[in-house]
């Protein structure tokens, strides 16, 4: 091999990283659409967001020092379309019902189980998440987590429950 050859050779490879790097500057989000939902990740900050509507929504946030929210609120609370995507996010909509909002922290219980045994998953079988939310009453909220779990299979089934912070 010479050194013309080896030069060309570098200058290819460079040429292509510098345009694989252009591209994903150009084009920072990725999108994950699954089962009525559409999540977008930001491949450098890694943010994620839902679309409602024409808007993009962020994800829900872990704020250790605010207030939880009461056992009664969490009652009101109705989980609807619950569904897992891919990279472990977890979509749904919370409707809240009365004339109160439900604000502060609180915590999504994720049972994985299997659907013949009954037996739990032995790695990531339940997984607390705790999450700042601000539903309004009367409108579906969609939102999205990030769990870092594994998509449960044809096999599994999941339960999501809402559970006071304590």
């Amino acid at each position: 091999m010479t050194i013309k050859k080896f030069g060309i050779g570098c200058g290819t490879v460079a040429l292509g990283l510098l345009l694989f790097l252009g591209y994903r500057l150009a084009n920072p989000w990725e999108l994950f659409p699954f089962q009525g939902y559409e999540v977008r990740r930001h491949r450098i900050t890694e943010r994620v967001q839902v679309k409602v509507g024409d808007t993009w929504q962020p994800a829900l946030n872990n704020d250790p020092y605010a207030p939880a929210v009461p056992e009664a609120d969490l009652a009101r609370v109705r989980l609807d379309e619950v569904a897992f995507g891919p990279r472990g996010y977890f979509c749904g909509k919370a409707v809240v019902s009365g004339n109160k909002p439900v604000k502060g922290r609180l915590a999504f219980l994720i049972n994985v189980a299997d659907i013949k045994s009954g037996k739990r998953r032995v790695i990531e079988s339940e997984r607390a998440l705790r999450c700042n939310v601000d539903f309004r009453p009367g409108t579906p909220q969609i939102f999205v987590v990030h769990t870092d779990m594994t998509l449960p299979t044809m096999e599994e089934k999941y339960r999501v429950e809402l559970v006071p912070v304590r």
